[in-house]
């Protein structure tokens, strides 16, 4: 009795987008680094609310707080979507089992 199984595995850009995501701003760095993105949005929320535009609260080079984890995200995006696009993922895996074998091609 010989039996074959064919499995089509499916990849999909938005569950793994999540997965990448989650191990990329899960590390201590970038942890630090979000408390530091937080200030600087409470900072300038503070000049906005105050109407102090006189005198800034914040220089307009800490705009890097605020633009470095949207480059992030978006290179993380693109990452994923390029590693989804390697034409291995798209193969049938077929696999051929009895009671005394198994083959996977």
């Amino acid at each position: 009795m010989e039996k074959e199984i064919i499995i089509k595995p499916k990849y999909e850009l938005k569950e793994y987008f999540k997965v990448n995501l989650y191990l990329a701003f899960s590390t201590l760095p970038y942890k630090i680094f979000s408390f530091f993105i937080i200030i600087m949005f409470l900072l300038m929320l503070a000049n906005i609310l105050l109407g102090t535009m006189n005198e800034l609260l914040f220089e307009p080079v800490h705009l890097i707080f605020i633009l470095y984890p949207l480059i992030a995200i978006y290179l993380i995006y693109l990452r994923t979507k390029k590693s989804l696009q390697n034409p291995k993922l798209k193969e049938d895996v077929t696999m051929k089992f009895n009671n005394s074998f198994f083959e996977e091609i």
